[in-house]
């Protein structure tokens, strides 16, 4: 089983995008998935067309405080896709995740969380852009982080914020920063990593509270191969669901399953004894001053 995170501070990066097109992408080569929404405005629930206050979905895992045994049977949509179960988002739940005020709120959810994902090959999140409760404990559980970017440079300072917090409290997810949204033809840099990796420490260092140690510590960030760029839409909720069948569309579809392989295979190569226990996890490693 794969964890992965769709993250970010921004938001018009395709964030969503990206999850959806992931989880599809990852349903389509035969694993079992899950796509979970925790944003705010249920973007993926109304993508996909499902009614956000039909059904018990995302505030109930929450409800729960842990205990899977309390979470109703029907919590998750099964079969919205082939493979693609989906955890949709209510109204209810940025309300649900303010009310809980429970010391060991993150451990409870994770362990929830945890419970919950057991059951797939694959599990695909998509966070609100804000670092709340729901967005840390996704980080808690994640295998992977995968951070969207339009422009390298210009994202940098909410990539701090992840990385960050994911140093506070000893974190150990693999980090992936995604290329989405850019114009076709225009040439990638190479060099294009370490110009964020750059930008990240001088941000660390001018911010206030971060040494030279707790900078050179910070974990080590996978710049992916591919490469997703801009693309119409027809209307459909994603690419695979679109009838369309142009060049343009053909292309874009390759390069979301370039990516789920890409992801396929960080995941494939993430070691599962390097996670540490839960209760550790969650302790803050270090005081900033």
């Amino acid at each position: 089983m794969a964890i992965i995170c769709v993250a970010s501070t921004e938001s018009g990066v395709g964030k969503s995008t990206l999850a959806l097109h992931l989880a599809q992408g990852s349903a389509i080569t035969g694993l079992n998935t899950v796509l979970v929404d925790f944003t705010n405005d249920c973007t993926i629930t109304r993508a996909l067309q499902l009614n956000p206050g039909d059904a018990p979905a995302a505030h109930s895992l929450i409800e729960a405080r842990g205990e899977l045994e309390k979470v109703p049977a029907n919590v998750v949509t099964e079969n919205v896709r082939d493979n693609l179960d989906v955890l949709a988002a209510t109204p209810r739940l940025e309300r649900t995740v303010q009310r809980m005020y429970a010391p060991d709120r993150e451990y409870m959810l994770v362990s929830a969380f945890h419970q919950l994902a057991a059951s797939y090959d694959c599990v695909v999140v998509d966070t609100t852009p804000r670092l709340n409760l729901l967005t840390r404990c996704c980080m808690f559980s994640a295998d992977l982080v995968i951070y969207p970017v339009t422009n390298s440079l210009v994202t940098a300072e909410g990539l701090q914020s992840f990385l960050a917090l994911s140093e506070y409290f000893n974190l150990n997810p693999v980090w992936c920063v995604a290329r989405t949204m850019r114009r076709r033809g225009v040439k990638t840099q190479s060099n294009e990593l370490q110009h964020l990796l750059d930008n990240l420490r001088e941000r660390h260092l001018s911010s206030g509270g971060f040494d030279e140690e707790f900078v050179d510590q910070l974990p080590d960030i996978r710049l992916l191969e591919t490469v997703l760029h801009q693309h119409n839409s027809d209307g459909s909720a994603s690419l695979f669901d679109s009838k369309e069948r142009s060049k343009a569309h053909a292309s874009a579809l390759e390069d979301y399953m370039s990516l789920v392989e890409e992801i396929q295979a960080i995941s494939a190569s993430v070691d599962s004894a390097r996670h540490q226990p839960r209760e550790e996890i969650i302790a803050p490693r270090r005081v900033r001053a």
